[in-house]
């Protein structure tokens, strides 16, 4: 009997794993700047629907943001919530999340009752503009996060300066310790209120221009100072500044 149960047990792991590593099939569809993969049972029409819509949301921001060369851009869309989770490697919750490469998209996209689409095609667009600048040394939470903030995505009820460091380095450190969903959206919470700083005090040009003077041999320090007009540890003065009054 105990051959039998230990035979079951490996025939179980062995279908188990096996279903985890099916591979999935993509399709592509080509735009002038970006293409799409998509899982080959998709509707054709709704997926290029979702392209049409990703293409003018690519064009709008590019002129906000000032980016005038559009690289290597790949949004990948799912059927399913499980193959989504699966292969685009997220963290938390996200509806958007950019992994190896490639932005991927919740299949919420292709819900009709779904409120959020047009900032979820927002978030995708504005973090396929600016990847490359994390590719020349701009912070991943940063971007991450101000693709969110732009987007709208995040909650408009989750804005509070308490505990909020003082250190703009802090960021980096917290955002490479995440771990739990309450703790991410906490962050969110923490770096719009350093985005609304920035607005207030430098203007959002500056803003986005920051993520443009990245280019792998700036220290985030550097371009900071460069972007805001300030030395670092007096953007950081007026931060606490910011933060004590509000």
């Amino acid at each position: 009997m105990k051959i039998i149960h230990l035979f079951l047990i490996i025939l179980i792991f062995l279908s188990y794993t096996y279903s985890q590593n099916i591979t999935i099939q993509y399709e592509e569809m080509k735009y002038k700047s970006f293409k799409i993969s998509f899982q080959k049972d998709l509707n054709l029409e709704e997926v290029k629907s979702i392209g049409d819509q990703l293409d003018h949301y690519l064009n709008h921001w590019k002129n906000i943001l000032k980016i005038k060369k559009v690289r290597n851009v790949e949004f990948r869309l799912y059927k399913s919530e499980k193959a989504y989770k699966n292969k685009s490697n997220v963290n938390f919750n996200q509806e958007v999340f950019l992994y190896k490469d490639i932005i991927h998209l919740s299949p919420k996209i292709f819900d009709r009752n779904y409120l959020l689409t047009d900032k979820l095609l927002a978030n995708a667009v504005v973090l396929a503009l600016l990847k490359e600048s994390g590719k020349k040394g701009c912070p991943k939470w940063l971007i991450e996060s101000y693709a969110i903030y732009l987007s709208g995505m995040r909650d408009a009820d989750q804005q509070s300066t308490i505990n909020i460091s003082y250190s703009l380095k802090d960021f980096k450190q917290e955002y490479s310790q995440l771990k739990k969903e309450s703790q991410y959206k906490a962050f969110l919470s923490k770096s719009s209120v350093f985005f609304e700083f920035v607005n207030k005090r430098y203007g959002s040009e500056r803003l986005n221009y920051l993520f443009r003077l990245f280019n792998g041999k700036r220290s985030e320090e550097q371009a900071f100072e460069m972007a805001f007009g300030e030395k670092f540890d007096e953007i950081e003065r007026a931060w606490k500044v910011y933060l004590r009054k509000n």
